[in-house]
């Protein structure tokens, strides 16, 4: 499988995981900013990320998706696309992982996607 399907299929799985394991994400990719400023930034990097890779179906992973899993991505991205936008910055905060039930629904999502992507095991 190419590098592509990893890389999203490793951006939905950060979807899916828990609020600890996202926050424990953004604190990594953000290291190398001041402590306060990598606190400060947003959420929104876990569906930049999705957006990047699926491009809605013209990304990258295309090609590479069967009918049903490009439907589950959809509908996570397109879930995702509600939530965007000024009047919903405060789901976009690190807080709303842990608390926003809007993000539990990503979660599940995520997971329904997860379920019909393949891990692909490294070779040796």
């Amino acid at each position: 499988m190419s590098a592509a399907y990893v890389r999203l299929r490793a951006a939905i799985e950060r979807l899916a995981s828990s609020a600890e394991q996202q926050t424990l994400y953004l604190d990594t990719i953000f290291s190398e900013m001041d402590g306060d400023k990598a606190r400060l930034r947003p959420s929104d990097e876990h569906a930049l990320e999705l957006d990047d890779l699926f491009l809605e179906g013209k990304g990258p992973a295309s090609g590479l998706l069967s009918d049903e899993q490009t439907e589950l991505i959809e509908e996570l991205d397109n879930y995702l696309q509600t939530c965007s936008g000024q009047q919903n910055a405060i789901f976009w905060e690190r807080e709303a992982l842990y608390i926003d039930l809007r993000w539990e629904r990503v979660r599940v999502l995520a997971k329904r996607a997860l379920d019909r992507l393949p891990e692909i095991k490294q070779e040796p």
